[in-house]
C-alpha cells in the first residue's frame, strides 16, 4: 500500500524555522534579550557613512566613527534627542583608511589605519600628533599590526602578526614586554584586555578563545572551539563585569561568552532591515547597557540596549 505524504506542513515547518533565526534576539526567546534603539546613516550635514569599520565610545557622551569608505572619522556627541546627535569630521592625510578606534583613559584618540597599518595617536580633538612606533624588540623588527587594545593605565597591545606576538607599550610606543602566540592556532584577528590585566586574542578560523594573565609569557587556550555558535569571528570587547562580546563578522551577529569563555547568548542575525546586522566590524559598550555597533555593509552604525 502506498502512502501519500503531503510536503505542505514540512515546507512550511521550513519556512517558520528561516523566519525565526532571521529574528533580531530582542525578539527571540534567550538568556539575554537586547532591544534596538536606533541606527546612524549619516553625519549632522547629511554625508552618508560608507563602509564603516570602527567606532569606539568615550566617557562624555560621544562616539568616535572610523567611517573607513570615506576615509574620515566622525565624532557624534548626544544630546536630547539621541538620534539626532551633531557631529564633527576629522579627515587626515596621516589616515586614508582608519579602521579600529581606541579612546586611551585620557582623552587621546587611538587609530589602526588598515592601509598603513600604522596606529595613529590623535588629540582629543582630533588633530594628528604622531605615529605609534614600538621600540624594537628582539622579536619584532619590523611589526604588522592587526588590531590592538588599551588597558585601564593607559598601556597599549599591539596584536603583531610579524612577530607572532602581542606587543606591550606606553601610551608613547616604549617597548614594555611581548606574549608570544601559543604553537598551534588559526589566524588571530583581534585583542583585548580585561580590567585585571588578562590578555584575550580571539582566532578566527578556529572561532576560540586565548588567554593570558597577567606577568604570562604566552597565550593559552581559554575556551574550546565554539564552530557551531561563529562562523569567523574578528572582534572582542570586554565589559567591566567580565563578559566577553565577540563579533562574529561572516556570521553577522554578536556573541556573548561568560567570563571563562562558555557560550550564553546571541544578538542579532543577518539582515539589512533594523536590527540585523551585514558583516559587522567593531563594537563598543558605552556604559549604559547599550551597544553600539559598526555595521559596516549596512553603511551605519546600530545602537543596541540590553533589557534588564
Amino acid at each position: 500500500m502506498m502512502v501519500r505524504l503531503s510536503l505542505k506542513p514540512y515546507i512550511l515547518l521550513g519556512a517558520l524555522l528561516m523566519l525565526w533565526s532571521a529574528l533580531p534576539d530582542c525578539l527571540q526567546a534567550g538568556a539575554i534579550r537586547f532591544e534596538h534603539l536606533f541606527s546612524i546613516y549619516a553625519d549632522s550635514l547629511g554625508a552618508r557613512l560608507k563602509y564603516p569599520q570602527g567606532v569606539a565610545c568615550g566617557s562624555d557622551n560621544r562616539i568616535i566613527v572610523a567611517d573607513t569608505g570615506n576615509g574620515r572619522l566622525v565624532r557624534y556627541t548626544f544630546t536630547e534627542d539621541a538620534t539626532k546627535p551633531q557631529s564633527e569630521v576629522f579627515k587626515l592625510a596621516q589616515l586614508p583608511y582608519p579602521q579600529k578606534i581606541r579612546i586611551h583613559p585620557k582623552g587621546d584618540i587611538y587609530v589602526l589605519d588598515g592601509k598603513l597599518r600604522q596606529i595613529a595617536r590623535l588629540g582629543a580633538q582630533g588633530k594628528f600628533i604622531s605615529y605609534v612606533e614600538p621600540a624594537q624588540s628582539l622579536q619584532a623588527s619590523s611589526p604588522l599590526v592587526r588590531s590592538f587594545d588599551i588597558d585601564v593605565n593607559g598601556n597599549l597591545y599591539l596584536l603583531d602578526l610579524s612577530s607572532k606576538s602581542v606587543i606591550v607599550t606606553d601610551a608613547l610606543g616604549q617597548y614594555i614586554r611581548s606574549i608570544r602566540f601559543p604553537k598551534e592556532y588559526g589566524f588571530f584577528s583581534d585583542v583585548a584586555v580585561d580590567q585585571a590585566g588578562n590578555v584575550l586574542l580571539v582566532d578566527s578560523i578556529n572561532a576560540m578563545l586565548y588567554s593570558a594573565g597577567g606577568g604570562s609569557a604566552e597565550f593559552a587556550p581559554m575556551s574550546a572551539r565554539l564552530k557551531e555558535y561563529m562562523r569567523f569571528p574578528t572582534g572582542l570587547v570586554v565589559e567591566p563585569k567580565g563578559r566577553i562580546f565577540v563579533v562574529d563578522r561572516n556570521g553577522s551577529k554578536i556573541i556573548i561568552l561568560a567570563s571563562n569563555g562558555v557560550y550564553v547568548d546571541r544578538l542579532s542575525a543577518m539582515g539589512w532591515k533594523e536590527g540585523l546586522l551585514n558583516y559587522p566590524f567593531q563594537m563598543c559598550l558605552n556604559g549604559q547597557n547599550q551597544v553600539i555597533v559598526a555595521d559596516t555593509n549596512n553603511h551605519r552604525i546600530q545602537f543596541f540596549e540590553e533589557l534588564k
